[in-house]
């Protein structure tokens, strides 16, 4: 989903989904999407690289096993609260999908496993790009 589209659905009151994003750009994110909430439960939202993809899981509690089956990357409080979704306070983060190379797999989890979030109209990246209408533009 383009940035421009999720921006598009916070205003209109619609942004459980990426109601908070990381506080820098994702290294070499080419999309982002929310997943299907009957499939991973929580508010899940998706942040592609190519085929490789950070998983985002969202919670009201940490719970046992926020990244389900999979290997946590992290799994931590989320540390900033927002109108869109007060009650999401974790974040349960795993990798899915083939990485181009073993550099990018090491640079998608080391960003995860460090990141800190920001209520997504605070993000001065994905302002950005909403503004220019899509993920899918390569920035510096």
């Amino acid at each position: 989903m383009a940035a421009h589209d999720i921006d598009l659905a916070r205003q209109a009151g619609k942004g459980i989904h990426f109601a908070v994003v990381p506080e820098h750009l994702p290294p070499g994110l080419v999309s982002m999407e929310p997943a299907d909430d009957a499939v991973y439960g929580g508010v899940t939202d998706i942040y592609s690289f190519g085929t490789l993809k950070a998983m985002v899981k969202y919670t009201a509690t940490p719970g046992d096993g926020p990244c389900g089956k999979q290997s946590c990357v992290r799994a931590a409080e989320v540390g900033v609260e927002t109108a869109e979704a007060p009650s999401l306070h974790y974040a349960g983060i795993w990798l899915t999908g083939q990485p181009s190379s073993p550099q990018q797999e090491t640079e998608v989890r080391d960003f995860w496993a460090g990141t800190t979030w920001l209520p997504t109209a605070e993000a001065d990246w994905f302002t950005e790009l909403a503004h220019e209408g899509d993920v899918d533009v390569h920035h510096p």
